[in-house]
């Protein structure tokens, strides 16, 4: 009786069952959907670091070289093929080629077989193309900056300097760069403040100084004291005298006065 029940329900169920998965598929169908495909995820190596410094380089030989350094080749399809200038100094592989992914516009499929990477345009990113700003350093140094964009983990990517003109090449996204302008500008403003605020404290102590020495030369002169020798044998100027025929200079006072001082 039970498992003549069990018949009966199977038999009623089933089809219904079989409707609503028809139904399912074809509004997937008409919709467009798709079954989500499992994506290969690149192994990136742990253990390796990338680096290298790049003045308008082709990005492909730039990711082929970041590849290779993870055991991996790679594959460019049509568009992929910008000029870039960049710095990675030790930097994990997997960290570099995510950032190129993003700045570039870039997306990539994985080949576990082949151990390839496929890398392409990605249609879906409005791609903003890459912003380069100099900026001339006047009151603050490169190595201080320099130490200032690493503690604040902005990064040296894109960053370059000039010795000869001492300037600075910003080149990337457009808030990455507008935001280590921003940095900068704030420094030099910072630096200049306090040298003025220097060299105004110097002018004010020097004028201190020679208003102190102008007040104690008048208060010598003030307390000085006079006094009036009447001369009798003595001149204040020098004297020429005849002396057994012979014509003898003497000095005055005033002349020796100044030989003692």
């Amino acid at each position: 009786m039970l498992s003549d029940l069990k018949h009966r329900m199977a038999k009623i169920v089933a089809p219904r069952l079989r409707r609503k998965c028809a139904l399912l598929l074809i509004a997937l169908a008409l919709s467009g959907a798709h079954a989500p495909a499992f994506v290969e995820t690149i192994p990136w190596r742990p253990d390796i670091r990338f680096s290298r410094t790049s003045v308008d380089d082709d990005v492909r030989s730039i990711l082929r070289s970041l590849l290779r350094a993870n055991g991996l080749s790679a594959i460019f399809r049509p568009g992929v093929e910008d000029p870039i200038s960049l710095r990675f100094d030790k930097v994990p592989p997997r960290r570099a080629f995510e950032q190129l992914m993003i700045e570039q516009g870039l997306a990539n499929q994985y080949n576990p077989e082949t151990r390839t990477v496929t890398i392409y345009k990605d249609a879906a990113v409005n791609f903003d193309p890459p912003e380069r700003v100099l900026i001339v350093l006047t009151h603050t140094r490169y190595p201080a900056l320099r130490e200032m964009l690493v503690r604040f983990e902005l990064g040296l990517d894109g960053v370059a300097f000039d010795a000869a003109t001492n300037t600075v090449s910003l080149k990337g996204l457009s808030d990455r760069v507008k935001e280590i302008t921003t940095l900068f500008n704030q420094v030099e403003a910072a630096a200049a403040q306090r040298i003025e605020s220097d060299q105004a404290l110097i002018k004010q102590q020097q004028a201190a100084r020679r208003d102190q020495l102008e007040a104690d030369t008048y208060a010598e002169i003030a307390n000085a004291k006079v006094r009036v020798i009447p001369l009798r044998f003595a001149s204040v100027g020098e004297t020429t005298r005849q002396f057994h025929g012979r014509s003898i200079t003497f000095p005055g006072i005033s002349d020796t006065l100044k030989a003692i001082t």
